[in-house]
């Protein structure tokens, strides 16, 4: 029997029958994507499915763990699979796509569909991560997402959304005003979710590879656990929504 898994297995209320048999929806390969990625493939996730459109610019390589010199202008995606090769056990099956995922959400309905669990690191807007919120809910799927930023600080913050009905969804506790801009009675008849509102935040942001690392661990850290608890109720439940300021070192549990 492998003993690759040997030393998480060791840990109290861990697992790994669980792990092995989830396949993980990763939307984004960049600061955070790329780590969690190698995350999921070191814990031995069943399958990772990897989108993204963009390639490897050289201001990603401070950040972006799965990428090097020789990636600069390659797909992210196809640079990804192949670094992924050197983190894995080889139990981790991983599909890669590249396409828009914005213009092509049909495409993207159906891979969530066949998931077990979405990480969401687009960077496009809270009206987008409402929708993919509100997806997930419907075809009952753990969902996280998370960010880092400049402001207020050096920040990194996650959100989850479970599957329970107590659970807090992203429309409870974002004040978005949909009316006269998206139809939620609609969400698998759009072809393209372009007329999405984007964030105002600066397209430019600061990051750091302990910010982007630091969240992504934590992202994975959050939903695995928050799956450990829903499986036995004796694991602890993680926090839906924390902050961390790397600035000052502070942490806030928002609930």
């Amino acid at each position: 029997m492998s003993r690759v898994f040997q030393r998480q297995e060791e840990l109290q209320l861990w697992d790994q029958e669980l792990i092995s048999s989830l396949t993980c929806l990763v939307l984004g390969a960049g600061g955070l994507g790329s780590t969690i990625c190698m995350d999921l493939s070191r814990l031995g996730v069943k399958k990772i499915i990897l989108i993204d459109m963009d390639t490897v610019d050289e201001h990603n390589l401070n950040r972006q763990i799965l990428y090097s010199k020789k990636h600069i202008g390659l797909l992210k995606t196809d640079s990804g699979l192949e670094q992924l090769a050197f983190h894995t056990s080889g139990t981790t099956v991983v599909e890669n796509y590249n396409y828009d995922i914005i213009k092509e959400w049909p495409r993207t309905l159906e891979f969530i569909k066949q998931s077990d669990v979405i990480f969401n690191t687009i960077d496009y807007g809270d009206y987008f991560d409402h929708v993919i919120c509100k997806v997930a809910e419907k075809y009952n799927k753990p969902l996280i997402l998370g960010g880092t930023e400049p402001f207020y600080g050096h920040t990194v913050s996650y959100f989850l959304q479970g599957i329970r009905d107590k659970d807090v969804k992203y429309a409870d506790c974002h004040d978005l005003k949909t009316e006269g801009i998206l139809d939620e009675t609609k969400l698998e008849e759009y072809s393209d979710l372009s007329f999405l509102p984007k964030d105002s935040h600066p397209v430019k942001g600061g990051s750091t590879v302990y910010s982007a690392g630091t969240c992504s661990h934590l992202m994975v850290c959050a939903l695995t656990n928050y799956m450990f608890h829903l499986k036995n109720s004796e694991h602890p439940e993680p926090p839906k929504q924390f902050i961390f300021n790397l600035f000052v070192m502070d942490v806030a549990k928002w609930f």
